[in-house]
Parts: structure tokens; C-alpha cells; sequence
């Protein structure tokens, strides 16, 4: 485990974090000045947690991350300056969890959103910035949590919503206009 929370001023992880095959947990919350990650990112085979939440800077994540066989939660909430996510976000098969609270700047979400066969909690609170959902939201079997609460640029839902979420117990849509 690698606990950088809070850790004023970097700007970038060097190309070396790359190397710590082993590490399993990645904490870089409150790194409010990151911009980005490391394409290297993509040798932590052996990552199932990351924890970015409020690196407000961070523009983009690597399209290595579909790399990451083992990850399982993948926390952005709070990172108001991603305008999107990665396609190859969707190789991410093992993850269960993806939390994209308050990222106001996401403008989208991929549709390669439909591969992650084991996501089971997906919260968009806030993503004020989101106007519409892919299709492929619908595609989630085993998603049991959507949270789309204060997405107030939300025009519409997918169509496909209704058709293949047998396994959501709960859909918040609060002050969704």
C-alpha cells in the first residue's frame, strides 16, 4: 500500500511508480495540485484500489489504466477537472466500484462502460456537467447502485435503462431537473 493523501504541490507521480509491481493500494487523496498520471500506471497489475478523490487538478488519466486486471474500486470523486474518462476505462472487468462524484468538468461517459461485467456501484452525484448517459449504462447487469443525484444538466435517460439492471436495488435521481 502507497498512502500519498494530501501531499502538497506534486504535480506529477514520477515513471518509476510504475515499478512497484506489488502494490495493491494507491491513495492520492486531496492531491489537489496532480495533473496526471504516469503512463506506467498500466504495470501495476497487481492494483486493485485507487483512491484519487479530490485531485481537483487532474485533467486526464491515461488510457493505460485499462492495464489494471485487478481493480476493483476506482475512486475520482471530487476531481472537477476531468473532462472525461479514458475508452479503455471499459477493459477494467474486475471493478465493482466507480465513484465519479462531484466531477463537475465530466462531460461523458464511455460507452465501453458496458464491458465492466462486475460493477455493481456507479455514482455520477453531481456530474453537473453530464447531458446524457450511453446506452451501454443499461447493459449493467450487475449494477445494484446508480447514483445520478444533483446531475442537473441530465436531459434524458438511456432507453436501455429499464431492460438488463436486474440486479439495481437503487436508482437515486434527486434534483435531477
Amino acid at each position: 500500500m502507497l498512502n500519498l493523501d494530501a501531499f502538497g504541490g506534486i504535480e506529477a507521480l514520477p515513471p518509476s511508480i510504475g515499478e512497484l509491481s506489488g502494490l495493491h493500494t494507491l491513495h492520492l487523496r486531496e492531491c489537489e495540485a496532480l495533473l496526471s498520471m504516469p503512463v506506467t500506471l498500466g504495470n501495476l497489475r497487481n492494483l486493485s484500489t485507487l483512491n484519487m478523490t479530490s485531485c481537483k487538478a487532474l485533467k486526464a488519466l491515461p488510457p493505460t489504466i485499462g492495464q489494471l486486471e485487478a481493480m476493483t474500486h476506482l475512486d475520482l470523486a471530487f476531481c472537477r477537472s476531468l473532462p472525461s474518462l479514458p475508452a479503455e476505462i471499459g477493459k477494467l472487468a474486475a471493478l465493482q466500484t466507480l465513484k465519479l462524484q462531484q466531477c463537475s468538468g465530466l462531460s461523458e461517459v464511455p460507452s465501453t462502460i458496458s464491458r465492466l461485467v462486475n460493477l455493481k456501484v456507479l455514482i455520477l452525484y453531481g456530474c453537473s456537467g453530464l447531458t446524457l448517459l450511453p446506452d451501454a449504462v443499461g447493459e449493467l447487469t450487475t449494477l445494484e447502485e446508480l447514483n445520478l443525484r444533483a446531475c442537473t444538466g441530465l436531459v434524458k435517460l438511456p432507453e436501455t435503462l429499464g431492460k438488463s439492471l436486474e440486479s439495481l436495488t437503487s436508482l437515486d435521481l434527486t434534483l435531477c431537473k
